[in-house]
């Protein structure tokens, strides 16, 4: 059993995403806004005036997803739907995911 957790740029992948997870079998999907640094690194800025921005309202958000895959087959399947609707994962401004082995689970309903 995997969490399966990705971070990805743009809100509008969603709807494609939960639609791709539903068609396989995933049902038990979480999401999450975020917001990471990385843009900050981008500007042109003292470290005081980076931090500052932070709370500013002129944050570059990113929607956090979780789910935990029970099925390898399901997760190697989610993993490349993901990657067909973000795009080359490799690139700037696509996602980030990753996955992380569970131990104790409880209160999984099907």
């Amino acid at each position: 059993m995997q969490l399966l957790v990705m971070v990805i740029d743009k809100e509008r992948d969603l709807d494609d995403i939960f639609e791709a997870f539903i068609d396989i079998g995933i049902k038990g999907v979480t999401v999450l806004d975020s917001m990471g640094s990385g843009h900050l690194y981008n500007e042109d800025l003292s470290i005081f005036g980076k931090l500052s921005r932070l709370g500013d309202g002129r944050k570059k958000h990113n929607k956090t997803i979780f789910s935990i895959v029970e099925d390898p087959a399901k997760l190697e399947e989610a993993i490349d739907l993901v990657e067909q609707i973000v795009g080359d994962l490799e690139q700037p401004h696509s996602a980030v995911m990753f996955t992380v082995p569970l131990g104790i689970v409880q209160g999984l309903t099907n």
